[in-house]
């Protein structure tokens, strides 16, 4: 069997790296005695919220994805210098001879370039939701007003050769720094929380039997790669889709948050997420409780048929304890 499965090393295919639940360590600190004592930290931290489903889900197991907040704190730190780089142009531009275009460009950038890093982040994980990630961004009220807006105000500078001096140029900065708050809150939000897929093996030659509930994104009933059906729920769906791994036919279930990112809705009840009053503010705040109260009234004990065993490379590895050693 190869060293890595699915993408991921050899014992991890399920259950992660437990290094992706602690900071990362420095590399002057890096031996062999620490990464086993920040393993042993991490793979307490990733089963740490861990909810039991119904038992009508028997026979999935969760598939924990990578969380990506840490990934993206640097690319929101140097958005902000952006910012400032912009500003200082459009203070000064007047004096230093400078287009006001240049310090407009800049100030843009800062949120232009969280939009590039988040579909980044979201495209590297094994679920494929950046791109529900950026199709709902476009139905939210308050990202619709900034980027009509945002375009109106760009029209009327291009068009109207407005001059260098007039303060209608520190719109842009306006736009830029809310633009830059929603995009910064909604990544952090989809970013850390808990985000796992529920896999289970299956037979690709039986027919998936939906009931009338799923909306079905085939015109088959048969087992293929790629999203079969949805089931509209509550601020979100579940996501049933299949995939192949080492030769190995798996049906996935996803839980998309109306945020467009996939979250674990098998997770206890106090998950705490960054930027909350912004979360609130913005009605980004993802509450998973009336969710997981929805889903354990979902029967999903019809699939169950189509279930095989699990492969044995897909076993979790042992996570020593640095005591024992």
């Amino acid at each position: 069997m190869a060293e890595g499965v699915g993408g991921r090393p050899k014992g991890r295919f399920l259950d992660g790296d437990p290094l992706w639940w602690v900071a990362p360590i420095k590399k002057k600190e890096r031996n062999e005695e620490v990464i086993l004592q920040m393993r042993w930290l991490g793979d307490g931290r990733r089963s740490s919220q861990d909810d039991i489903p119904p038992n009508s889900w028997k026979g999935w197991k969760r598939q924990r994805l990578e969380p990506k907040i840490q990934s993206f704190l640097l690319p929101v730190s140097w958005s902000l210098l952006l910012t400032a780089v912009g500003m200082l142009f459009l203070l000064f531009d007047q004096n230093k001879g400078y287009s006001p275009w240049i310090g407009t460009a800049l100030v843009l950038l800062s949120p232009l370039s969280i939009i590039i890093v988040a579909y980044l982040l979201l495209d590297s994980r094994q679920s494929g939701s950046a791109r529900e990630f950026f199709v709902s961004s476009l139905k939210d009220f308050w990202n619709l007003s900034l980027l009509s807006l945002l375009t109106i105000s760009l029209w009327w500078a291009w068009d109207g050769k407005i001059d260098p001096s007039d303060p209608f140029w520190f719109i842009f900065l306006v736009f830029s720094i809310l633009s830059w708050l929603w995009w910064t809150t909604r990544c952090s939000q989809c970013f850390s929380v808990r985000s796992s897929r529920w896999l289970m093996p299956v037979d690709s030659s039986k027919e998936v039997s939906l009931t009338k509930t799923w909306l079905s994104k085939v015109s088959h009933s048969n087992w293929a790669a790629g999203e079969l059906a949805r089931l509209p729920l509550m601020n979100g769906f579940l996501r049933l889709s299949g995939d192949r791994v080492n030769g190995v036919s798996f049906l996935v279930l996803e839980y998309i948050s109306k945020l467009g990112c996939c979250a674990d809705p098998w997770v206890s009840e106090d998950q705490e997420l960054p930027l909350k009053g912004l979360a609130n503010f913005f009605s980004m705040e993802i509450n998973m409780t009336p969710i997981n109260t929805q889903l354990r009234g979902v029967d999903m004990s019809f699939l169950h048929q189509l279930k095989v065993s699990w492969p044995a490379w897909a076993k979790p590895e042992k996570v020593i304890d640095p005591e024992e050693e």
